[in-house]
């Protein structure tokens, strides 16, 4: 049995039923990479990292993060020494051989940050000097799922930066009832013995990397990646971070099956372990693309019915052109010939008179526009003009509108004929657009303008997009923020005005005499007090928390309005976090307005707050959480 082998055996001691796991974990740990470990708590995702460093014979430091957990506590700090008269260098708990990450995305973007040059670089920089972290060195983060309570999305540079992604899941029976066994009066984790030693992992690190990878295998691992970046059922593709990556790895599990070079089943190992994980995410994106590849048929069916429409029309024509042909052949008259005069004449003389009208159509355009703002499961209209607003005579118009909902990736086609004179706009009612909340972006992909046969046509292009939000209508949630909660947590002086008293009340226990406004107190009965500073009321942090499922998105958002404009109505201002967890500052409704523009849109916010002493408001789409910090 090799330590390979004898590694793995030693944490299935404590880790039980979850042996693909125990293997992926490790083969990353002999690349050098870092894991996320995502599942619900209480799975063994902190005890797997632990009894790993045991096996190990590395160096284990960690931190659990929480919203007010600062860099400084990674990465260390710079202490004065008054006796040197120098600066001191403390070190954080990075420094270490494995660094556990206990709930990476409950903490703050900033700090989230701290780990980046660690988990790439393999060094840490404060204060402008630079820190080389003793090898081996690898990050193994543990995190909630997305929408938990208290948790905030991973950026992408930190998500691509680890090497492998797990979720441990429930155990089965058998091994739930092991796991019950051995914890009978004793921690399983003090039965772990080292295997090998720090310096042992580094030589099978070294051999790892020391796998031969020849020129097809090359080729063949970047014809993987290649495949995430064209396929239609990803909307991205793998990193080149990535093909190293999983060059690594395919390099780890040769070493793990006893070879010297790697072959296709070492790289597909991963790549499919891989894939089997987001089978679920991979399912909701093939159904999205499912709607767009229908949406994109019915507009081709669409198109095609018009030039069906026109051939069939011209098909016409000429067996009526070659019917009165031959009977002024086979009929010499002069009726005849004047009936096949007349009808040669009929579409040139369509086409004379529909032209000036088809190019003026063409020329001076047509617009689509509708409504800023509109609120879901309202009525709702698309308006269809010229574009100086005057009188247009269009012999016959048609026009394949799309409308795609860019937060949940709907889209639909709606095709509008008419024909006469544009006095008014032109109004179609499309109540379909407005069940989900989400930005709506209303384009024309192709319009036609005929003659008044139906025969010749000229293509008009209409470049403008016009969009929509549409707003949830607001719900009252169970649980409110209380205003009075926002307290004075201290004073700032005044930022605007000439006079240093902010106001006037009477004295309390505690106030400093300085502050005794003497000339008023002399003529009331009790001491009056200047206070010449603005108070700093406790403000608000509103989480909303999003999943796949848009009706449930449809009731955060719905909530996420009432509250803020309750927040405003209050204490006049609140912060709102977008998908990526950082605040907006919202003051009025333009404000909430952008806020959801931002979220519909998935933008970032510009705004720059210190959130930590902020009451943490969370929406969900069951309930509401709120968090004194």
């Amino acid at each position: 049995m090799n330590k390979f082998q004898l590694i793995t055996n030693e944490v299935k001691k404590v880790i039980n039923g979850k042996d693909r796991a125990v293997v992926t974990t490790l083969l990353a740990l002999l690349t050098g990479g870092n894991i996320l470990i995502e599942d619900i708590p209480g799975v063994g995702k902190t005890t797997m990292a632990v009894a790993f460093s045991k096996a190990l014979g590395l160096e284990y430091g960690r931190v659990q993060f929480t919203p007010d957990t600062l860099p400084s506590d990674i990465t260390g700090f710079a202490v004065y020494n008054k006796d040197t008269g120098k600066f001191t260098f403390n070190k954080g708990a990075v420094f270490c051989n494995l660094f556990l990450a206990d709930e990476l995305n409950r903490t703050s973007s900033r700090t989230q940050a701290a780990l980046l040059e660690a988990m790439e670089e393999r060094q840490v920089t404060v204060e402008g000097n630079t820190f080389k972290l003793e090898k081996p060195f690898s990050v193994i983060a543990t995190q909630n799922p997305t929408g938990a309570s208290g948790t905030q999305l991973l950026p992408d540079s930190q998500i691509d930066r680890f090497t492998v992604r797990l979720s441990m899941g429930y155990p089965d029976s058998d091994a739930e009832c092991k796991m019950l066994l051995n914890r009978s009066g004793k921690n399983p984790l003090n039965s772990v013995n080292c295997i090998v030693s720090k310096n042992e992992f580094l030589e099978m690190q070294s051999e790892v990397q020391n796998v031969f990878v020849s020129d097809d295998m090359a080729r063949y691992i970047v014809s993987l990646i290649s495949a995430t970046r064209k396929h239609p059922l990803l909307s991205r593709g793998a990193s080149p971070r990535a093909t190293l990556s999983l060059t690594d790895m395919a390099k780890a599990v040769a070493f793990a099956e006893g070879r010297d070079y790697i072959v296709p089943r070492c790289a597909e190992y991963f790549y499919l372990h891989r894939k089997s994980q987001d089978n679920s995410q991979c399912k909701s994106l093939c159904i999205k693309k499912e709607r767009r590849r229908n949406s994109a048929r019915n507009s081709q069916k669409n198109s095609k019915a018009e030039d069906l429409k026109m051939i069939r029309n011209i098909i016409i024509y000429l067996c009526l052109l070659t019917g009165t042909f031959l009977f002024s052949i086979f009929y010499y008259a002069w009726f005849s010939w004047f009936l096949f005069l007349t009808v040669v004449s009929i579409p040139i003389i369509s086409l004379l008179l529909s032209l000036p009208f088809m190019i003026r159509s063409a020329c001076s355009g047509i617009e689509i526009f509708a409504k800023n703002n509109v609120y879901v499961k309202d009525d709702f209209y698309i308006a269809i003009s010229g574009k100086k607003k005057k009188p247009l005579f269009c012999p016959m118009l048609t026009l394949n509108i799309k409308s795609t909902n860019l937060t949940t990736n709907l889209c639909k086609n709606i095709k509008i004929r008419f024909s006469g004179t544009f006095t008014k706009p032109l109004i179609r009612q499309c109540n379909s657009l407005t069940q989900h909340c989400g930005q709506l972006d209303i384009v024309c992909k192709n319009g036609k303008v005929y003659d008044m046969l139906g025969i010749f046509f000229i293509p008009i292009r209409i470049k403008k997009h016009s969009f929509v939000r549409v707003l949830p209508k607001s719900q009252k949630p169970e649980i409110i923020p209380d205003s009075s909660n926002f307290t004075v947590t201290g004073y700032k002086p005044k930022p605007v005005g000439n006079s240093e008293i902010y106001e006037l009340r009477e004295y309390r226990h505690g106030d400093s005499l300085r502050n005794v406004h003497w000339k008023l107190s002399s003529k009331s009965d009790g001491l009056i007090v200047k206070e010449p500073n603005v108070p700093i009321i406790k403000n608000c942090l509103i989480m909303p928390f999003f999943g796949d499922n848009a009706d449930e998105n449809d009731v955060v958002f719905a909530k996420l309005m009432y509250v803020c404009r309750y927040m405003i109505k209050s204490i006049g201002i609140c912060f709102a976090c977008d998908r990526n967890g950082n605040p907006f500052e919202i003051r009025c409704e333009n404000d909430i307005l952008n806020y959801f523009s931002a979220l519909y849109l998935n933008t970032e916010s510009n705004f720059v707050a210190d959130t930590n002493d902020f009451q943490h408001y969370s929406i969900f789409a069951d309930r509401e959480e709120v968090d004194l910090l």
